[in-house]
């Protein structure tokens, strides 16, 4: 009959400091230290229920409904499949500030932009690193969805522009965009979605900053409040190039 190997705690403890300090996944760490991923396993989860990650309030557990907390909070969150991180961790420093913003990740596709959501990467600066923006090609537009408006008096919107390089062939006709009311098109917000009211419309520019950039600053009417979807939008034919969103603030007064 075969004997089981013994671990010691030492070696126990630093397999599993590896997974929940460090935040490399149950495979990774079972393949370099030469053990079972399911024994790993059991280490992690027996762990997670009496140790809690360093400067956390509470022990690690799986998210099944929304947080409630008390800011300014830390929270560390990765994805798992049966049991065994697909990623490291991510950290996220959530304050009130922090809140007033979102960036193009983080904005819902509006339902009349369809479903073809792609990650397009900015086309400068000729070396370094460039951004990546989310956006629909047929009808981009970017949805906050129950954006809380009680006290905020403006929106600010920072967004790139790139080249509409994209050959359609026959879904040519499904490309929409909304026509421009002035000769370079604005930004608009809408309230309560697509098919809601303008709240803001801000002209654009002919070109972005040096920086590839364009921050706009959009007044909000007197008295708007309340929860509403936001639905971003720029007008003017996406061709040869189209404004993006890169992320959105809500200014408060």
């Amino acid at each position: 009959m075969g004997n089981s190997k013994q671990y010691t705690d030492e070696f126990r403890a630093e397999a599993v400091k590896q997974v929940i300090e460090r935040g490399f996944t149950v495979v990774d760490v079972a393949s370099r230290i030469g053990i079972p991923k399911h024994t790993l396993y059991g280490w992690v989860q027996a762990a997670k229920k009496t140790v809690p990650a360093p400067g956390a309030t509470v022990a690690p557990k799986a998210f099944a409904s929304p947080l409630d907390l008390k800011l300014p909070v830390t929270v560390r969150a990765a994805a798992f499949a049966e049991g065994c991180a697909l990623a490291p961790a991510a950290t996220f420093e959530l304050t009130p500030a922090a809140l007033l913003t979102r960036t193009d990740e983080a904005m819902a596709v509006c339902p009349d932009a369809g479903r073809l959501l792609l990650r397009l990467e900015d086309d400068g600066p000729a070396e370094g690193e460039r951004a990546i923006f989310n956006a629909t090609i047929f009808y981009p537009c970017w949805q906050w969805n129950q954006a809380d408006l009680d006290g905020i008096a403006s929106i600010k919107v920072r967004a790139g522009r790139i080249p509409y390089y994209f050959q359609l062939a026959h879904d040519e006709p499904h490309r929409t965009f909304e026509p421009a009311k002035s000769p370079l098109g604005e930004l608009e917000i809408l309230g309560r979605g697509c098919k809601g009211h303008t709240l803001a419309s801000v002209p654009l520019p002919a070109a972005p900053g040096a920086d590839g950039f364009l921050d706009l600053e959009a007044p909000l009417p007197a008295g708007t409040a309340g929860r509403q979807d936001l639905c971003v939008r720029f007008t003017g034919d996406t061709r040869p190039q189209m404004w993006v969103l890169d992320r959105i603030t809500l200014q408060p007064r």
